[in-house]
């Protein structure tokens, strides 16, 4: 790609989403097959014409040729998607909750994104990138290892890091909570849950624990969901807040990273364009 564009990286999954709501997955009978992770982030930064890569890894089968073929489809690019010959591809299955929230997910394979090596990229993959946005998914995995190196290239070449600590994700353990530490050093833009504020600087109020991420890390932005509320926060304070539908947060990201490849004198009309997606479907 020519134009400068944003690289999504992390996890690229099938997912059954059960078509019955407030049920326990043991007792679903119908689904439907979605993908999901950073490869459905990327497709969704897609749809709002923005230029977009994924990277990550599938595994040599139908899951993978699926995945691989739904993201080309997209416009998004996949020159930077491995082939694992010797793992699947994930496989979850998910139920939600009457109001969108997830109910319960099962992973039935853990597969070949969770197994990313730094051998298998070339640096080449951030040439032309502005912005790397990836997640939680794959701490303390074989891929682990190539996220430091990949966020300290992008430390290097000056390119932006978007980083969303994922709702699953439990900071009570003290190796989790300083694996994340050491993470948010080398991030610009952090989506979390206002329970992972907390914990990650010992601070109940809100706005208290927004503006000691940005002393202890220097961000640039943080998006920190409040209820059914999302809120902007920079370094002199909370910038915006607006309602959010529970399983609208993937859409909300989405349009809001699209925002941010805008010309500056276009980024506030982005941004509120971008909160009008979280009421569409995904």
């Amino acid at each position: 790609m020519e134009k400068k564009h944003i690289l999504c990286m992390g996890e690229a999954a099938i997912d059954f989403l059960s078509s019955e709501r407030d049920i326990p997955l043991q007792e679903a009978r119908h689904f439907t097959r979605q993908i999901s992770g950073e490869a459905a982030l990327a497709i969704l930064i897609a749809r709002h014409e923005v230029p977009v890569a994924f990277l990550g890894k599938v595994g040599n089968d139908r899951f993978g040729e699926a995945l691989l073929d739904q993201l080309q489809q997209s416009g998004v690019d996949t020159s930077a998607v491995s082939v694992d010959e010797g793992n699947e591809t994930t496989v979850t299955c998910t139920s939600l909750k009457a109001n969108g929230e997830i109910c319960e997910k099962n992973y039935l394979t853990r597969g070949a994104d969770r197994f990313l090596q730094e051998k298998e990229v070339e640096l080449r993959v951030l040439r032309d990138v502005s912005l790397l946005h990836f997640s939680s998914y794959g701490l303390f995995t074989d891929s682990d290892h190539f996220t430091n190196s990949i966020l300290s290239w992008c430390g290097k070449l000056g390119i932006r890091v978007s980083f969303r600590l994922r709702g699953e994700l439990s900071l009570r353990r003290e190796d989790v909570r300083k694996r994340v530490q050491h993470l948010l050093k080398q991030v610009d833009i952090l989506f979390l849950e206002e329970e992972q504020a907390v914990y990650l600087t010992g601070l109940i109020s809100h706005d208290f624990a927004a503006e000691r991420l940005f002393q202890l890390y220097g961000l640039q932005q943080v998006l920190m969901r409040q209820g059914d509320e999302i809120v902007l926060y920079t370094s002199e304070g909370e910038l915006f807040r607006s309602y959010l539908d529970p399983g609208k947060e993937r859409a909300f990201l989405a349009a809001y990273l699209s925002s941010l490849q805008e010309k500056d004198s276009h980024k506030a009309l982005a941004f509120y364009a971008a909160l009008s997606c979280v009421y569409s479907n995904e």
